[in-house]
């Protein structure tokens, strides 16, 4: 639904991340398929790409957005969730993704 793009790993390329948003309702398949939720780009390159999926399954992502929310010099993600449960609530309108650097 929404892709963003910043210094993930502090090597000078922009890397991406992208989010998808596919209503349980009308994807009711998307947990057995698997399909991915977040996506990460790492830029090893310029103009080169690495692609990892972050999170599969869920696709309630329907915005992002990347800082340095808990001001120790790393990039963050966040996510904008849309899922309502049975008594139409929101649940889990945000998630924080701390990016912990390479392990």
């Amino acid at each position: 639904m929404r892709a963003v793009a910043a210094d993930l790993d502090g090597d000078g390329l922009l890397d991406i991340v992208a989010v998808s948003y596919l209503p349980a309702e009308e994807f009711r398949q998307r947990s057995e398929l698997q399909l991915d939720s977040v996506v990460l780009l790492h830029q090893t390159a310029p103009g080169k790409f690495t692609r990892h999926s972050l999170e599969t399954g869920t696709c309630d992502h329907v915005t992002c957005a990347i800082g340095d929310w808990d001001g120790d010099g790393k990039m963050h993600l966040v996510t904008g969730n849309l899922t309502l449960t049975r008594a139409n609530r929101i649940a889990e309108s945000l998630v924080l993704w701390k990016n912990l650097g390479r392990r």
